[in-house]
């Protein structure tokens, strides 16, 4: 939970700056946010050389009906419906970040 901000029904988990990064289970971020109905996952790409974004709907909370392929392609990535992707220059992450938190809430 150190890692985690909750902005109404998304959860952000910024792992650029943890560590370390324990292995688990992508859907129980959902246990401990049960209210969340979009996980976005925040950590660094190959050798820092940009910042990668992940987005996945609950398991859990099925509500959301964002398309987050669509959203992952503005910047670049893609995916499916429910789980999609993009890599971004660092320096453009945060205000890329905004951006996606505002196409989904």
């Amino acid at each position: 939970k150190g890692c985690a901000e909750v902005v109404k029904d998304v959860v952000i988990l910024h792992l650029k700056n943890c560590d370390p990064i324990y292995v688990g289970n992508r859907f129980y971020v959902y246990t401990l946010f049960p209210q969340a109905t979009v996980s976005i996952h925040e950590m660094w790409g190959l050798k820092k050389r940009n910042t990668v974004f992940t987005l996945g709907k609950s398991i859990v909370n099925r509500s959301s009906n964002k398309d987050l392929s669509a959203i992952c392609k503005k910047h670049g990535g893609g995916g499916l419906m429910n789980a999609a992707t993009c890599q971004v220059p660092n320096g453009l992450a945060d205000g890329i970040l905004e951006d996606i938190l505002q196409q989904l809430l």
